[in-house]
């Protein structure tokens, strides 16, 4: 159940909610931050949902005071925060360091998540020799420009992040996938763009979004429209050749590919890395009843979504986010977005994903594949492979190799097309 709940809290974490959490819970997560700073822990326990209290006991809430006095220093005051769906974002000012104190509830207003991470400044790790710093879309959200040796102009890919709030380099734990991924493609002559996520700049306390903002947020501000600035930033780099920027999508990202392209983007290509074809409330479906025990009513939630109208979808709350975010996307043709697109597509699947399932959700594109025989579609799956695509911590070379590869056998569409004339 521990691990069940920690998950919990890292996907609630992940997604934006269609309805910010009331002025109220956000009191409430401030006096909750105070009372556990005090040391008045019984008070905290009390206020904890049943899944908290199997996860964690009286006795370990107890210790955790002096752990973040430890880690942090003394409470020195709070700074901003900001509300994503039912979560609570909190600034937690230390003497020796600050904190993003990070407190979901349930409808009924107990705590269901609770978590303290040191705030990282959205600074990048110094930039390699070959990279350079970059401002993307609307809300200039930083990021990096790996350039390749010579002088252009090179082909080119941005990078596409999975959900939850990631930053460029889709840092998880030890591993960094998307920047051993821009290293590797730039060693094979294509540049890569990589950025940070609109929502890892919310969390960090760096980007406020307006109520209106969040109640309203769908994968399109979450994701979609940063990318499309991302590749027509490329398209008018002079380094850059305009005609084969390619679209590298992770997970969600690679989902949404198709509709990135569609909204505008101008790409070359697509590579998906464990995308799916199937509605994203039905993928956590999925994932729900795999964890088992008290979220099978939560996964019966993700199953009916997708057949609410959107008023009924406003209404209730999955995983802390408001329903609107899931119904939005589920009403979203993805299929018939990559056929629009019309472009070439890498698709690739590890055959231990637990995300997004070997056994379920590849067998779609093999489907598609024989849908469109007229588009042009490859398929690799990568049995001993993950959701991450890494061996050890790592991402997997033969990843790497497999999509430089295949971008490097496109030239500009226009030629192509000139030379079949």
């Amino acid at each position: 159940m521990k691990r069940a709940v920690l998950w919990l809290l890292a996907l609630l974490l992940a997604l934006p909610g269609a309805a910010a959490a009331q002025k109220d819970e956000a009191d409430e997560a401030r006096r909750i931050v105070t009372l556990l700073l005090r040391g008045d822990t019984d008070a905290v326990y009390a206020r904890f949902a049943d899944a908290m209290r199997q996860a964690m006991s009286a006795e370990q809430l107890a210790l955790v005071p002096a752990q973040l006095q430890a880690m942090a220093g003394e409470f020195v005051g709070f700074g901003r925060s900001q509300a994503l769906g039912t979560t609570v974002v909190q600034v937690v000012e230390m003497s020796g360091m600050n904190l993003l104190a990070q407190v979901s509830f349930t409808p009924e207003g107990q705590v269901q998540g609770l978590a303290f991470v040191p705030q990282q400044k959205p600074k990048p790790e110094p930039p390699a020799d070959n990279e350079e710093a970059v401002l993307v879309g609307p809300y200039d959200l930083p990021g990096v420009l790996t350039l390749p040796d010579g002088e252009g102009p090179f082909p080119a890919a941005v990078l596409v992040h999975g959900s939850g709030p990631n930053d460029r380099n889709e840092t998880n734990g030890n591993t960094a996938i998307f920047r051993d991924l821009a290293q590797a493609l730039s060693r094979q002559g294509i540049a890569v763009l990589r950025y940070d996520k609109r929502t890892y700049q919310v969390n960090q306390g760096a980007l406020s979004l307006t109520q209106a903002e969040i109640d309203n947020m769908t994968v399109y501000e979450e994701t979609m429209e940063d990318a499309v600035a991302a590749v027509r930033l490329l398209r008018e780099d002079a380094r850059i050749d305009a005609g084969r920027v390619f679209i590298v999508g992770h997970s969600l990202g690679g989902m949404l590919a198709g509709q990135i392209e569609t909204a505008g983007a101008g790409a070359r290509g697509l590579v998906l890395l464990a995308g799916t074809l199937r509605p994203l409330c039905e993928v956590m479906a999925d994932q729900l009843e795999a964890l088992g025990g008290d979220m099978a009513e939560e996964a019966a939630l993700a199953r009916a979504l997708s057949d609410m109208d959107e008023a009924q979808a406003r209404q209730v709350t999955l995983l802390g986010v408001n329903g609107y975010y899931y119904w939005d996307e589920a009403r979203r043709d993805r299929e018939d977005a990559f056929v629009r697109a019309g472009l070439p597509m890498l698709v690739l699947q590890g055959g231990q994903d637990r995300q997004v399932y070997a056994d379920r959700d590849f067998p779609l594109w093999q489907a598609f594949a024989q849908a469109h025989p007229d588009m042009d579609v490859t398929l690799r799956l990568y049995e001993a492979l993950g959701h991450s695509f890494t061996s050890g911590d790592a991402l997997d070379p033969r990843v790497s190799e497999e999509i430089a590869g295949w971008m490097l056998s496109y030239g500009p569409a226009e030629e192509e097309e000139e030379e079949e004339e």
